[in-house]
């Protein structure tokens, strides 16, 4: 069983992209390859899709050097030379984008203007011995991520209950999109993707999560 947690903008601006610094040579998503970008983790969200913007941009995505690198750590990096390009998300894009740098690729928007950034799963085996708090759970989950597409100044705002943002970059950032709707064409995508680029060797089965 799966629920839904955000999704791409699917546009210009987004919550994450591919970032270079002010000076960079390069101009396109294209031009990423060949080039060492800093992700948060390898073999995840972030360098598949970066790959696969590089490809639909025309470039080649297996010329490219992945590293991997905390988000806090990524405006240094890029500003100071240390990596070609790097892979950010909310609120340290913002951060980065305020010192200088600027976006080359919108990659999430780039791979699928519907891309789905994160989901919520539980086992089979848990479903069926807890069917209501699994129901309850999603009930509620559904209802947040209504309540915060209807009231995107109030999912910006009650981040200060859980993390640290400066006020002026938390309100210049980009917050992604939420729906309480997860299809299984969404979750096949990634499984694709994960073949595609060698995450995975096989087909993933998708029916057993998402049913």
């Amino acid at each position: 069983m799966s629920g839904a947690g955000n999704f791409t903008t699917g546009t210009n601006p987004d919550a994450g992209g591919v970032v270079v610094p002010a000076d960079s040579d390069i101009q396109t998503a294209a031009d990423l390859a060949g080039h060492t970008i800093a992700v948060n983790t390898l073999n995840n969200i972030g360098d598949i899709t970066v790959r696969e913007a590089v490809e639909k941009a025309g470039g080649d995505p297996s010329s490219i050097n992945f590293v991997e690198m905390g988000f806090p750590d990524m405006p240094a990096a890029v500003t100071g030379g240390q990596v070609d390009a790097a892979w950010v998300v909310e609120p340290h894009l913002t951060r980065v984008i305020e010192a200088g740098a600027r976006v080359v690729s919108w990659n999430w928007a780039e791979t699928d203007p519907n891309l789905i950034i994160s989901t919520y799963f539980t086992s089979q085996q848990y479903a069926e011995a807890n069917p209501e708090i699994v129901a309850s759970f999603k009930a509620a989950l559904d209802k947040a991520l209504t309540h915060a597409a209807e009231n995107p100044e109030a999912a910006k705002d009650i981040l200060d209950n859980y993390t640290d943002i400066d006020a002026t970059i938390k309100e210049k950032m980009t917050m992604p999109k939420f729906t309480p709707e997860v299809s299984a064409a969404d979750i096949q995508l990634h499984a694709d993707l994960a073949l595609k680029y060698g995450l995975v060797k096989e087909p993933v089965d998708i029916s057993v999560l998402v049913p």
